[in-house]
């Protein structure tokens, strides 16, 4: 397997002119302001050593940080680079929908089927004087391409050799995993800051024995009244947080005290719609009313463009955007506990889903941990779970490739997979043919259960 890696170089530094030793007083606060001020340099095309010369095209990067920017491949088509000067600071930078990677072949461009395999969007950090790496990579056909990894000094470089283990990345020519190294914390480069440490390629603060990352910082969620029991569940006004729970009656938002518990009434089967009210054997809790499962919306393979209305029987247990990177999942299973789950993506808003499959849950949750070919036929889809590595489905019969999300090409439309790391829901990857969803909030990812 060829490496083929083009330079994506983010070079902090001064750019223009030299500053001197013996200036002005205007020069030296010219020179100061400078020095915060670095450069961002996309390089779009390299050959390797057998000749192959591939460029992006068709390229849109957005940038957002303390300075926004929109870089287009296609402000100068005929250009092998993109320049633009950044301030220092936190940024992420996201390659949008229609790209293509194209090789020249005869002395002609023509557009190669690949597949954005990293996470997009990228974050990095910029650092006074400093040089940034970050790192796009792309499969195409059986050359791994990189958009990245460079230096201020190096722009192409192609490694013929094996390449690293799955699950790492080459920074600086050596394999590292980019899921937990603090120092090339999600991408080559990208640095975690003490006292952050790197969980599942994001820099994360570890919170000290007894407290919670909830974002803004460590919290006792024991104790806290903004995150009682648990990170964003509010006590009502004039209660107070004790041992996980609200006092004085009170319970975290859309919560009901029930026999010294919090629940919430509109789900719980013990406590449906008011305290003690328990549905009999055979119902279940829903919209604080027990009901009884009616026929259960049977369909076999992989369904596109089906209502949500149309799923009768089946009770919407867990929704999130494919930006969600945080999520356990075995929340999700314990929220979605019936004997048969549906999974399904659409765009946020829609009526309809997508793509969507349904079987038995000993089936839609077989670990097929890192294998990349691994699946299980049921009811009409190839399933495939790991909580550390991606979960979905193909049509039955269709070969998989989880790298780590599934990428293998035909019969685009009926393919479902979403990343996960470190027991939690990660970012991306595609619904259906839409593919490179890594920060997408545009669509969402829908689990249903049934009993």
């Amino acid at each position: 397997m060829r490496v083929f890696k083009i330079g994506l170089v983010l070079a902090l530094g001064v750019v223009g002119m030299p500053l001197l030793a013996a200036c002005s007083s205007d020069a030296s606060k010219q020179g100061s302001e400078q020095a915060n001020v670095g450069s961002l340099s996309l390089k779009l095309t390299g050959v390797s050593t057998s000749g192959a010369r591939y460029r992006l095209h068709n390229g849109s990067f957005t940038v957002s940080g303390p300075k926004a920017e929109t870089l287009s491949t296609e402000t100068d088509p005929e250009s092998t680079s993109i320049r633009s000067e950044l301030p220092a600071g936190n940024y992420l930078i996201k390659l949008k929908a229609g790209w293509t990677l194209d090789k020249e072949v005869m002395g002609t461009f023509t557009t190669v089927k690949s597949v954005l395999v990293s996470d997009n969007p990228a974050g990095f950090r910029i650092f006074d004087q400093g040089v940034t790496s970050v790192v796009f990579q792309f499969r195409a056909g059986d050359d791994v391409v990189q958009l990245g990894d460079g230096t201020l000094d190096v722009s192409i470089g192609v490694d013929d050799g094996p390449g690293c283990p799955m699950g790492t990345a080459q920074c600086n020519g050596v394999c590292v995993d980019v899921n937990s190294d603090p120092s090339n914390c999600g991408a080559c480069g990208n640095q975690c800051m003490m006292p952050a440490s790197c969980v599942a390629g994001s820099c994360q603060i570890a919170c000290p024995p007894g407290t919670v990352n909830c974002g803004a910082g460590c919290v006792d969620t024991f104790n806290d009244p903004n995150n009682c029991g648990g990170c964003g569940l509010v006590c009502a006004a004039g209660t107070s947080c004790n041992m996980g729970m609200c006092g004085g009656g009170g319970c975290p938002g859309g919560l009901q005290q029930c026999g010294g518990a919090c629940v919430d009434v509109t789900s719980d089967n013990n406590n449906c719609g008011s305290c003690g009210s328990v549905c009999s054997a055979g119902s279940f809790c829903k919209s604080s009313a027990c009901q009884t499962p009616g026929q259960v919306l049977q369909f076999s393979g992989v369904a596109n463009n089906i209502p949500v209305d149309a799923l009768t029987g089946w009770s919407q247990c867990y929704v999130d955007t494919y930006d969600n990177f945080s999520t356990p999942i075995a929340d999700i299973l314990a929220s979605c506990g019936g004997s048969q789950l549906l999974l399904g993506c659409r765009p946020v808003g829609s009526s309809t889903l997508q793509v969507a499959a349904n079987a038995p849950r000993a089936d839609v949750l077989f670990d097929c941990g890192q294998d990349r070919s691994c699946s299980r036929d049921s009811n009409g889809a190839a399933w495939y779970f790991s909580d550390n590595w991606s979960w979905g489905f193909a049509r039955s019969g269709d070969a998989v490739d989880r790298f780590s999300c599934d990428v293998a090409p035909g019969d685009d439309s009926s393919r479902l997979c979403w990343h996960s790391g470190a027991g939690n829901i990660n970012g991306g990857y595609r619904c259906g043919a839409d593919t490179s969803l890594n920060g997408s909030t545009a669509f969402e990812r829908v689990v249903f259960t049934a009993p």
